[in-house]
């Protein structure tokens, strides 16, 4: 999977597609614009092509979209699904306790079930495994525990933290 940005890849990509057909359909029937603008373009081996500015500049646009998604694709992070349960201390699941991982950038909140899923990228170096901080407010004092997130080798993982238990 990659992080966050494939429905947006993936519409970028037809979004370029379909201003690529507009724009090549407006290149073979040129008509005059507005203005009365016809670009007449002289490509190698002596072929003319006359088009209308407006269908030139709608092709550039619908090409720069594809090419931008293609390099956005190309630098995205794969990803691995993470979920699990926090409970409190008697065992109760808990809604809104935050889990923190580190390293760090990434955050999940759980639900009423004291459940969460996220996403996280996969580590590309040996620097170890991630780790959870889960902490929450009990009254007027902050609780926050170190839970470990065990990864199995097919990249699921899973935390399963209870307060007062380490």
């Amino acid at each position: 999977m990659l992080a966050g940005g494939a429905p947006g890849i993936v519409a970028a990509i037809i979004a370029g597609l379909v201003l690529l057909i507009v724009g090549a359909v407006g290149t073979l029937w040129p008509r005059r614009t507005v203005s009365g603008d016809v670009l007449e373009v002289e490509l190698p081996w002596s072929i003319k092509v006359k088009s209308n500015v407006m269908a030139i500049g709608i092709m550039l646009v619908g090409g720069g979209l594809i090419v931008g998604a293609g390099w956005t694709a190309s630098r995205a992070t794969p990803t691995f699904p993470v979920s699990g349960t926090i409970t409190l201390d008697d065992g109760r699941p808990a809604y809104g306790i935050s889990i923190g991982f580190i390293p760090p950038q990434h955050h999940a909140d759980t639900q009423t079930d004291g459940r969460f899923s996220t996403e996280l990228p996969k580590l590309t170096d040996d620097s170890g495994s991630y780790q959870a901080v889960v902490y929450y407010r009990d009254r007027d004092r902050l609780r926050a525990e170190i839970a470990k997130v065990d990864i199995d080798r097919h990249w699921n993982g899973r935390v399963e933290h209870r307060f007062g238990r380490q």
